[in-house]
């Protein structure tokens, strides 16, 4: 016998819409359809992969609903949980009230699966049912889910590149470049591709790729990283260039690097803001930490940084293990209680967007 998990999300539905589409969900900013199965494939944070979904009720009064979750022969040691409306459960259900023409579900305000891998990484797929129970409009649909080991890690800078992250790229010149750094973290040569959107690209600008000894415009780079090694650097470039027009328009590209003999993929964003310096000065964002080495706490010393940017700590891995919001004054503690010694990077952020980066060594 299935084990199900409910989701219940309750309301009032009125009788005037019979047999018309009542609601939708959407994950990715595509509107789910029947049967569709949507992959999540991504290397855990705090063992957890998720998948947010955005729920709109299409009907002029309030609505209830019934979301269903297979849990039936997951991987020893997973688990799945759900967020909705304030609350979370692991195999349970939630009550709340979806209102008419109301929208549910983001990532401040969660709707979302999260699978709890185990210590192998098992992927699992569950099927999703979504109910209107007052006039039977159903969707169903799959989740699989795809945990995975990263096989390298990128580094623009001393900044380890997360999954979906933004890049602030600045500059004064005609050209501005990102440079990279990539490591094989395997014990086998890696085949890797590397590729960049270039949509709506502005009227006489111009992106090129280097890397693996060559560069190409518009296109791709590829090429073999020996076991352990490492690909990128100013002199042996892995980078990508944005040659800008006369307005100097800025541009955001897509980049997305992939090892091809384990499938793990890494995609994030290079926002480009080349910068007229003959009509225009900006002032580039700094920060910096003392004392360096720290223990037990580290102050932060901020030039040119918004009231609302955040100061983030994270360590090798990538994983954040410290966050303060700024407030506008020109310096701020954090507390180190409680974190291992070793190596960390330190960041300012603004919306995403990693302004300026260092290193702090914690004793």
């Amino acid at each position: 016998m299935k084990k199900i998990a409910v989701l219940v999300i309750a309301a009032v539905l009125g009788m005037g819409m019979a047999w018309a589409q009542t609601f939708k969900v959407e994950a990715n900013g595509k509107t789910i359809t029947e049967d569709e199965t949507i992959e999540v494939k991504g290397v855990p944070v705090d063992h957890e992969i998720k998948q947010y979904f955005v729920m709109t009720n299409l009907t002029e009064e309030a609505m209830k609903v019934r979301l269903d979750f297979t849990i039936d022969d997951m991987p020893e040691g997973a688990e799945l949980a759900i967020c909705g409306f304030g609350g979370c459960r692991v195999g349970n259900f939630l009550e709340d009230e979806l209102a008419a023409g109301a929208v549910a579900g983001s990532e401040k305000d969660p709707l979302d699966l999260a699978y709890t891998v185990n210590e192998a990484y098992s992927e699992y797929t569950t099927a999703v049912r979504v109910i209107n129970q007052t006039q039977a409009d159903t969707l169903r649909f799959f989740v699989h889910f795809v945990p995975q080991h990263a096989t390298f890690d990128m580094m623009a800078g001393r900044v380890q590149i997360s999954e979906g992250s933004t890049l602030e790229v600045t500059g004064g010149t005609k050209t501005i470049t990102q440079y990279f750094e990539m490591k094989n973290l395997t014990d086998s040569a890696m085949n890797v591709w590397i590729g960049f959107s270039n949509e709506n690209m502005p009227e006489g600008t111009e992106l090129t790729i280097c890397g693996f000894g060559g560069c190409r415009v518009g296109n791709f780079a590829d090429g073999t990283i020996e076991a352990n090694g490492t690909g990128g650097s100013d002199t042996d470039p892995l980078d990508i260039a944005y040659t800008t027009n006369a307005a100097f328009d800025d541009y955001t590209t897509t980049v997305t690097v992939k090892d091809e003999t384990s499938g793990y993929i890494l995609t994030f964003k290079l926002h480009f803001a080349p910068q007229d310096l003959a009509s225009e000065t900006f002032a580039k964002a700094a920060i910096a930490a003392y004392p360096n080495p720290a223990a037990g706490q580290v102050r932060f010393r901020l030039d040119n940084v918004k009231g609302g940017s955040s100061v983030v700590l994270r360590d090798l891995t990538g994983k954040t293990v410290r966050k303060t919001t700024v407030n506008g004054s020109e310096e701020i503690t954090m507390s180190l209680a409680g974190i291992s010694s070793g190596l960390y990077f330190y960041s300012v952020e603004e919306n995403g967007s990693s302004l300026a980066v260092g290193k702090l060594m914690v004793r």
